[in-house]
């Protein structure tokens, strides 16, 4: 796999057809239930049942329109796009073997969920790893992150370490550092199958979110995601921009997720959008009482701070409950898509 600015795929993923084009629409329960996040890319799986012809999408079955012309066993990308009234799922691609994609690559960009989890559980055993590995050690300093020194200079410094950019560096002569080389490297050493199994997985997902990032960027658009830990808590970033799919009389934001795992006090979850020049909107999704009663009580100095960037807090909201990241429970078809256009 090459780094995000510097791979080029042989054949480009081609965009779907006219009947095909139409995004489905998804009102915000639906939305909710499906664990759906602005600008993010999902796959499914056209089938049938019975003689309706649907979309298996994170484990449900969502029937199609009539107008939609998919091929049973044909995997769909769409990109989730938030609006007033819920989520367009745009169709993004449509990728088959026969457009000239290897297996592998095919692999790594329909892999399963569950790689993610994978990744975030190596994530919080690799420090003891790395104190018998000193290359593991190195390759994990910047993302090793403390609270109360964090700044753009240390996310910049965990971005470029995260193994999205691996390729890039060994193309410059830079191979020491990186990540996916480095749990390259441990594969080769005495390991169980659970921990060959748990790197294994680490490295698909890193070479997954490299594949992301290279759709985005032949879109037009920016989606790097990359992960860190941040007082020994797994923490996740997204960031993202799509001024391909703002409509003419909008200004599309930049896009930051932040995921932080703090054990029993639950998964913290902070969503901001940057509309430019200046306008900065936070919602924060706090599960624990106290912790978003802190948050609450410091959204004025929040705003003090923002303040000293030439940025204008519009709007700050803590929400005292978990974010739905997958569908528990899915409603009826008639209450998921709505398919008028």
């Amino acid at each position: 796999m090459l780094g995000p600015e510097q791979i080029n795929l042989p054949i480009k993923l081609n965009p779907m057809v006219a009947t095909e084009a139409t995004p489905l629409r998804v009102n915000h329960e639906a939305g909710r239930a499906l664990g759906l996040l602005n600008h993010q890319i999902i796959k499914g799986l056209v089938e049938t049942r019975g003689d309706a012809l649907g979309l298996r999408l994170k484990g449900e079955f969502l029937e199609l329109p009539k107008a939609w012309q998919g091929q049973v066993g044909q995997t769909m990308a769409f990109k989730a796009i938030a609006t007033t009234q819920g989520f367009n799922l745009i169709p993004q691609a449509q990728v088959t073997a026969g457009q000239g994609l290897s297996s592998e690559l095919l692999r790594l960009f329909f892999k399963p969920a569950t790689t993610a989890q994978s990744f975030t559980q190596l994530l919080t055993q690799l420090p003891q790893l790395a104190q018998q590995l000193p290359a593991l050690a190195s390759a994990l300093a910047p993302l090793n992150l403390r609270s109360g020194t964090l700044n753009a200079r240390s996310l910049g410094a965990a971005l470029l370490a995260s193994g999205l950019f691996g390729e890039s560096k060994i193309k410059h002569g830079l191979v020491d550092g990186d990540l996916k080389v480095t749990l390259r490297q441990l594969l080769l050493n005495e390991l169980d199958t659970r921990a060959r199994a748990l790197l294994g997985d680490g490295i698909d997902e890193l070479e997954h979110r490299q594949l992301e990032a290279v759709q985005a960027q032949q879109r037009g658009d920016t989606l790097l995601n990359f992960s860190f830990l941040l007082d020994s808590k797994p923490t996740e970033i997204s960031l993202s921009h799509s001024p391909t799919s703002a409509a003419e009389d909008q200004v599309a934001p930049w896009v930051v997720d932040v995921k932080t795992d703090l054990g029993a006090h639950g998964t913290v979850w902070l969503n901001s959008r940057l509309y430019p020049p200046s306008a900065l909107e936070i919602i924060a999704w706090i599960p624990n009482k106290a912790l978003a009663a802190e948050a609450q009580s410091q959204l004025a100095i929040l705003e003090q701070n923002i303040a000293g960037f030439h940025l204008t807090l519009q709007r700050a909201h803590i929400i005292e409950t978990e974010r739905f990241e997958r569908a528990q429970q899915h409603p009826s078809p008639g209450q998921v898509l709505d398919v008028s256009t």
